[in-house]
C-alpha cells in the first residue's frame, strides 16, 4: 500500500480543479474530498505525516474529480451534508441544504419559548428543517409535507438516519388545503427564484437540483408565500408564528404582504452575508 504526503495529494487535486473552480474553491473542495475518501482532515493535512492511500481511494478521488469537472455538486458526490448538527443525505431528489437555511432554523430555535410546539414544515425537501428542529426541540410535534414523492422518500431516510420521528405527507400547497390545525410554528423554504434568473445561475445548481423546488414564474414570484400565508393565518394558534426563507429582492414586498393578510410583528432578518433572507410573522396575540 503506497504512502503519500497529504499536502502533495492535496496539491495534485487543487491543480486539477483550479481552472474550473478557482484556487480558493478548489482548495475547499480538496479538503472535502480528502476527508471523505481518505479520512484526512484539515489537521492531518497540516501535519503532513505520510499517509497510506489505497488504490481504491485513489480511484474514488479520480472519479470525484471527473464529476466535479462535469459540475456535479460536491454534496452529491460525497452524498451528505452537515446541517445544524445533523447529517443529511443529499442527491438529485431534493435541493441541497444551504447555510442560509441553517440560519432560519437557528432563528426559530432562538425565538421558540414552548416546550412542545406543534410544528409544520412546508416543502420539506431533504427534511433538513424538521429534522434539525426535532433534534433541537425533542418534545416538539413535527409534521412535514412536500409535493414530491421522491423528496419525501429522501426525507424519511434522513429522519430515520438521524433517529427522529416526523410525520411526512404528500401535499400540493397550491392546490390542497393544509390538513393541520392548532399549529404553533409553520416554516417554509418555498421555490422563490424567478425563472428569468435561471440563465445567470451556476450549472451545478440548474442541471443537478430539481427545478420544481427552485423556480417560480416571473409574473407571480410570491405565489407560494401568499398561498401559504393565507392558509397559515387560519390554522396557527393565537401567537403562532410563520417563518419563511425568502429571495433577497423581495423582503419589503413580503413584509407588506404579511401585514395585508393580517399578521402582526412582521420581522425581516438578514443572513450572514447581509442579504434579506428570512421573515417571521405572528398571528395576532392579545
Amino acid at each position: 500500500m503506497p504512502s503519500i504526503q497529504p499536502k502533495t495529494l492535496q496539491t495534485q487535486l487543487i491543480e486539477k480543479l483550479k481552472n474550473t473552480y478557482g484556487e480558493r474553491e478548489a482548495s475547499n473542495l480538496s479538503h472535502l474530498l480528502l476527508d471523505h475518501f481518505c479520512s484526512l482532515n484539515r489537521m492531518a493535512i497540516a501535519l503532513d505525516n505520510p499517509a497510506e492511500i489505497t488504490s481504491t481511494q485513489l480511484e474514488a478521488l479520480e472519479k470525484a474529480i471527473e464529476q466535479l469537472l462535469a459540475h456535479l455538486p460536491i454534496q452529491h458526490i460525497i452524498g451528505e451534508v452537515e446541517f445544524y448538527g445533523c447529517r443529511i443525505k443529499t442527491d438529485g431528489r431534493a435541493l441541497i441544504p444551504r447555510p442560509e437555511t441553517e440560519e432560519l432554523v437557528d432563528w426559530i430555535c432562538q425565538e421558540n419559548e414552548l416546550d412542545a410546539p406543534n410544528i409544520l414544515d412546508i416543502g420539506t425537501g431533504t427534511g433538513c428543517i424538521p429534522i434539525a428542529l426535532k433534534r433541537a426541540i425533542p418534545e416538539a410535534k413535527v409534521n412535514a409535507v412536500d409535493i414530491s414523492r421522491e423528496a419525501l422518500a429522501l426525507a424519511k431516510e434522513n429522519a430515520q438516519a438521524n433517529h427522529v420521528t416526523i410525520d411526512f405527507a404528500q401535499l400540493d400547497v397550491l392546490k390542497d388545503v393544509i390538513p393541520f390545525q392548532q399549529l404553533d410554528i409553520i416554516v417554509s423554504n418555498p421555490p422563490y427564484i424567478p425563472i428569468q434568473e435561471k440563465e445567470s445561475m451556476d450549472s451545478n445548481v440548474v442541471d443537478f437540483e430539481p427545478n420544481l423546488a427552485l423556480f417560480v414564474s416571473d409574473e407571480d414570484p410570491l405565489i407560494f408565500y401568499r398561498v401559504i400565508a393565507e392558509q397559515a393565518i387560519q390554522i396557527l394558534n393565537l401567537g403562532g408564528i410563520l417563518y419563511f426563507e425568502i429571495h433577497e429582492n423581495f423582503g419589503q414586498m413580503l413584509v407588506t404582504l404579511m401585514e395585508e393578510i393580517g399578521f402582526t410583528n412582521v420581522t425581516l432578518k438578514q443572513d450572514l452575508q447581509g442579504k434579506d433572507r428570512m421573515i417571521q410573522a405572528q398571528k395576532y396575540y392579545k
